[in-house]
């Protein structure tokens, strides 16, 4: 029941950038976790401590809160300890990326935010081996995109084109699975990493 209002409070709250609304849904999923334990439901005790790491990511976004994207990294981390590629193969990859869209932003906040960069790209490979092009196609398409996004972050602060080239190559792969949004931030992004690839005398 409460993971539930968690669930439809952090939906609102997204949509309608409602940090009071938020902060419902990050009350709800902590009673919920007090119901729940590992030793009880692994996969409901996952999928509270996810959701209180997505209000927590989506707190961190719009609050501007540096605390709030590490208490999301945090969440995601805790669920993953939990976790196992082999027994719980969906909520590990989920969770995966979920971690991966933490560290990608965190990054931001750093003057060299490279090993947060690559913790990200890690974290997207990882969830790649479940959400694979076959197996869950849509699930693929954001974690590819979101991979684009961290190989793009890395060729803006690195030296070379390597990176804004696999950028590309992530991105146009993705294209095909993307929403309208995502396909347009897409292809904006290609467009910018070919510029500066032409810059660089890539």
């Amino acid at each position: 029941m409460q993971h539930n209002l968690g669930t439809a409070c952090l939906r609102i709250g997204e949509f309608d950038n409602d940090i009071p609304m938020l902060n419902q849904a990050s009350e709800a999923y902590r009673f919920a976790l007090q119901e729940r334990a590992p030793s009880r439901g692994l996969t409901r005790w996952a999928g509270s401590i996810s959701g209180l790491g997505n209000v927590f990511l989506a707190l961190g976004v719009r609050g501007q809160s540096l605390e709030q994207l590490l208490r999301a990294k945090k969440a995601y981390e805790e669920a993953l300890h939990h976790l196992s590629c082999e027994d719980q193969p969906w909520d590990w990859a989920l969770n995966k990326h979920n971690l991966g869209n933490a560290l990608l932003i965190i990054a931001d906040y750093y003057e060299d935010g490279s090993e947060m960069l690559w913790a990200a790209v890690r974290a997207y490979q990882d969830a790649l081996l479940v959400r694979t092009l076959d197996s869950a196609s849509a699930a693929w398409g954001k974690t590819k995109f979101s991979l684009g996004r961290a190989f793009f972050a890395l060729g803006e602060c690195q030296a070379g084109t390597k990176y804004l080239e696999r950028a590309i190559q992530e991105y146009q792969s993705a294209l095909p699975k993307l929403g309208q949004q995502q396909r347009k931030d897409a292809e904006r992004h290609i467009a910018l990493a070919q510029t500066m690839i032409k810059k660089r005398g890539g």
